[in-house]
């Protein structure tokens, strides 16, 4: 039968005396079932759902939440991440038969599954809750262990066409759209897919080693959001307005094509029914559907462009029982491209020239005939423009002559594993090994705006009636070519082309890993206990492990001279150590009696010592039940810890931008106008003086400095998981075989490594004066903004924040039976795979004593992506006698209510609710002769369209979460395999 998603045991043929070793433990059992609750997918898996990238299929794992992956496009690290319980992608341990993933990227610590072909997978076995006695740091909220396809003999190749297919019929969005005349394609076929891998292998002659090679390559083309009526444009508002008659509309970027001109008399843009050098007033800040704002959805990618290429070996000899020498390689080099929409000025602060030749002194129609040089050098009436000296000017003006921004992403790893293992004495056996591991991370980007260049080209003279660089004329920059924002039409490609440049981040992760593992079976020397048949099994070892950063970015990026990039970055070279000693031991406590068939107690301890952390200690307490062959219970306890990893330790600290909500006043910080939203007392606490009050300036994009990155003095975070649940097998109760679990899981999280939000801190220092709040808002000395420079800012570097905690239950059942079984004659066979996640819990408390708020059923806001209460995956196969395999899939997430919305309700607000989801899946699969198998399929069969909201947060993409909800419509694949 095949097996796929759900099975507390082990989907592998084993003997009726062999032992295995469940991820969850080291020490080898005949027991094939885990203590813990370990949830396992079969490779048929991949093939039944067409899947090419593993995460695409780990992620559908109710267990699962949305990270990094081919559906991030601003903000991509080119990796492919798995997030357990919503807790984070660097909480999550990633195995590759039990040795740790190293880091993705040089800027993200959580482990690549790019780097790991789908096809190579035997099968991958997903614990829940912390394991950090058994293999370390990293692994609070569970471990993902692929297990990989080794002592292959022969020749397979594999071969994979996939694509996306969407239907443009989304009425919501067709209305919105049609507010802005924008008539979207009536069907879609894009995000073509090629995939083929070929895997060899062969024995050695006496039979006692085998060599298996695989090499791959796969290609995925990109799909943007303009290919969809749904991300066609950036959706903005919610409510039911009379401008926003149906809920949403089209919203955008004040930094547009037409310019936005911030200026201390308003917020200006190009008058389009003027002669194209006269301003009107632009509502771009204060109306979030404004007709001045910038689509910017079209250009960005709703998937990534990708190419991969995988090369690898698995070799072992066993030269005797007591020395097999085994050494695995793996290579992965991965490209991507994450575009998204033009560059511009983005309202760099500018100290515009009043004899610039390009300030019009042409009357506006619209603003009571003021020109630009009254309004942007003057009071903004007639005739008061001056022509010496200079204003200030925050500019918007998105440069669409140019080309999108693109980041194109290439991350190279390479993997080796080396060791020695076999018997020791009877009863005893050995592993020792030794890992390299490096990931080589480049990122160039292309078509952003150098500010130091954008100054200059906006800083023009006349000379003779030519408009002229003020550089150029005093030999500073020959090269200058003059931007000119002023005028419709008046930006010229060469300007682009000069204030456009390339820049580059480079940087390398390494990690050097040791370990020496040893298991004992102290039944061989009569220890056991008196009740039980089995003695007591022991496993014990030590590692060492040194993780190394190193990040080098160019100029522009260590200056913070781009306009679309944030502040200063500066490069770093660091590295952590680690130095582990654990031991294990399973206890077979009675067997073979009356309602105890077995009953086993499991315990571990391990100690860490961290170069940055200091030392720390880590155990698990866990108890295995066997009632009745029918009935097992299990439980246990276990005690977590994780030190901050390189990344979060040393990562450059360096200035970008974050966002501070809109006030009833207008502004976005609350100590900013003439009339501030927060008393003169609140914003002393702010480090506002007397004279700053009611003068202090407020972003004009609600955009402020904060400083981000490592701290090398986190202290570990430290988790408790809880687990208890029971397996139930009903044997000849019922045809076939079933086999039905349910645990209860119970995971919190304290200290957790987290930032103080500028936001949080905004709001906490103005009602408490609290010192942790204040201290981490900097104004500017004299004028007391937060954004005009880098000396106004937030401090939004790492800290040990609050905690984290998350419960719930877990169901998984799987039933196999023959059709004859049940009197439906000779037609096959059937199986049930079924696997669910019923949220109980989230509650995130971002400082101690600061309160919580919870996140089950919610989504955007504090909380990020959707959480949703109820998800599950209900697969049904059936085996045919001719050959083909049927399976039908039925996918399910629960709606979603939006963070801080007491009452959730459509009828007023879209975003109130995000409706649950129902996905239908096909797949059909022939064996032409016994050798030769083709498959087809289709996910998302119905061409459900994602639920939408412009409540943003997490890991959004297209006005809706893609790496939670199918977003690009059906996907369709064809498949075959041919063994040689």
């Amino acid at each position: 039968m095949l097996l796929g998603v759900g099975l507390p045991s082990l989907a592998v043929a084993q003997e009726a005396d062999d032992e295995i070793v469940v991820t969850g433990s080291r020490i080898p059992s005949a027991n094939a079932v885990a203590a813990s609750p370990v949830t396992t997918i079969g490779n048929v898996e991949f093939d039944i759902r067409g899947t090419t990238r593993v995460e695409d299929l780990v992620n559908t794992l109710p267990q699962a939440f949305a990270a990094q992956g081919a559906n991030t496009s601003n903000g991509a690290t080119g990796t492919a991440q798995v997030d357990l319980r919503g807790l984070g992608a660097n909480r999550t341990l990633v195995l590759v038969d039990g040795r740790r993933l190293q880091y993705g990227s040089a800027i993200s610590s959580a482990p690549d599954l790019n780097q790991i072909p789908a096809n190579l997978v035997e099968r991958v076995e997903v614990l829940t809750g912390g394991a950090s006695a058994v293999y370390g740091s990293d692994a609070i909220s569970g471990v993902v262990n692929f297990i990989m396809i080794k002592d292959f003999e022969g020749v397979r190749l594999d071969a994979q066409l996939s694509a996306y297919q969407h239907n443009n019929n989304n009425e919501l969005a067709q209305n919105v759209l049609g507010t802005r005349n924008i008539t979207p394609a009536e069907s879609a076929f894009d995000g073509e897919g090629q995939e083929i891998n070929l895997i060899v292998g062969a024995n050695t002659e006496d039979g006692r080693g085998n060599v298996t090679a695989y090499a791959g390559y796969r290609n995925n083309d990109a799909i943007l959001q303009g290919d969809r009526d749904y991300s066609q444009c950036a959706f903005a508002g919610g409510s039911f307005t009379a401008a926003r008659p149906f809920g949403f509309g089209c919203g955008g970027s004040g930094t547009s094509p037409a310019g936005t001109f911030a200026t201390p008399n308003g917020t200006w843009t190009l008058d389009e029914n003027g002669p194209g050098n006269t301003f009107r007033p632009s509502d771009v800040f204060v109306n979030p559907t404004s007709a001045d704002a910038y689509n910017f959805a079209p250009s960005n990618f709703y998937q990534r462009p990708d190419e991969r290429y995988t090369l690898g070996t698995f070799a072992h000899y066993e030269v005797n029982k007591n020395l097999d020498i085994y050494m695995n390689t793996a290579f992965y080099d991965y490209r991507s491209d994450a575009q998204i929409a033009f560059s511009g000025t983005f309202f760099v602060p500018t100290s515009i020239n009043c004899d610039n030749p390009f300030l019009s002194t042409t009357p506006g129609a619209a603003v009571g005939g003021a020109s630009q040089l009254d309004i942007i050098c003057g009071n903004g009436t007639p005739g008061s423009g001056v022509t010496t000296g200079t204003a200030t000017l925050y500019p918007g003006r998105r440069l669409v002559e140019g080309n999108p921004r693109n980041n194109a992403i290439r991350n190279t790893s390479y993997r080796i594993n080396a060791g020695v293992r076999g018997e020791v004495v009877e009863g005893w056996s050995y592993d020792a090994f030794f890992q390299y591991a490096t990931t080589i991370a480049s990122n160039q980007y292309q078509n952003d705006v150098q500010v130091s260049r954008l100054l200059r080209a906006l800083d023009v003279v006349d000379v003779g009636g030519v408009p002229t660089c003020r550089s150029v004329v005093n030999g500073t920059d020959p090269l200058c070519v003059p931007l000119n924002i002023f005028q419709a039409g008046g930006v010229t490609p060469a300007a682009v082309s000069y204030v456009s440049v390339p820049s580059f981040q480079t940087g390398a992760t390494r990690q050097y890993m040791g370990q020496i593992n040893l298991t004992g079976d102290l039944g061989q020397y009569g220890m056991k206990s008196p009740w039980a048949e089995e003695g007591i099994g022991i496993a014990g070892g030590m590692e060492w492990r040194k993780d190394a950063l190193q990040y080098d970015p160019d100029g522009l990026f260590t200056s913070g001279d781009l306009a679309g990039q944030g502040g200063t970055s500066p490069a770093v070279n660091n590295s952590i150590e680690t130095t582990d000693f654990y031991v294990e031991t399973r206890i077979p406590l009675v067997s073979g009696m009356a309602f105890a068939e077995h009953f086993d107690f499991l315990g571990g301890y391990r100690h860490s010592d961290v170069s940055t952390a200091g030392s720390y200690s880590t155990w698990k307490l866990a108890g295995d039940w066997q009632m009745i062959p029918e009935i097992r219970v299990r439980g246990g306890w276990q005690r977590a810890a994780r030190a901050a990893n390189v990344i979060e330790s040393f990562a450059p600290q360096s200035t970008g931008l974050t966002t501070l909500p809109s006030l009833a006043n207008g502004q976005s910080d609350p100590c900013a106008g003439a009339v501030p939203f927060a008393s003169a007392a609140a914003c002393a606490n702010t480090g506002v003086t007397a004279g700053q009050y009611g003068t202090i300036s407020s972003s004009p994009a609600a955009q402020y400095n904060a400083v981000f990155g490592g701290n090398p003095n986190l202290a570990p975070e430290i988790s408790d998981t809880y687990t208890i649940g029971v397996v139930l097998t009903p044997g000849d109760y019922v045809p076939g075989n079933l086999i039905v679990s349910v645990d209860y899981f119970d995971i919190t999280v304290d200290g957790f490594v987290g930032t103080i939000t500028p936001n949080t801190a905004m709001t906490q220092c103005l009602a408490t004066g609290d010192p942790t709040f204040c201290s981490v808002i900097q104004r500017q000395p004299g004028n007391g903004a937060l954004w005009l420079t880098p000396a106004g800012r937030f401090i939004a570097t790492n800290v040990n924040t609050g905690s984290l905690a998350t419960s719930g239950l877990d169901f998984n059942a799987n039933w196999s039976f023959d059709m004859n079984e049940v009197g439906l004659g000779n037609a096959g066979g059937l199986a049930f795979d079924f696997v669910a996640t019923y949220l109980l819990d989230y509650t995130v408390e971002e400082l101690p004593g600061l309160g919580t708020y919870t996140c089950d059923g919610i989504y955007a806001g504090s909380c990020g992506s959707p959480s949703p209460a109820w998800r599950h995956k209900l697969r049904t196969t059936w085996e045919t006698p001719m050959g083909i395999d049927a399976s039908v899939t039925w996918r399910m997430f629960s709606s979603v209510d939006q963070f801080g919305v007491a009452t959730p309700d459509t009828s007023v607000n879209l975003n109130h609710t995000l409706g649950s989801r129902h996905y239908i899946d096909l797949a059909a699969s022939y064996n032409v002769t016994e050798s030769w198998n083709v498959g087809i399929g289709v996910n998302n069969l119905l061409d459900k369209d994602p639920p939408l909201t412009t409540q943003t947060a997490g890991f959004s993409n297209g006005n809706t979460y893609p790496q939670t909800y199918d977003a690009q419509g059906r996907y369709l694949f064809l498949r075959t395999t041919i063994d040689f």
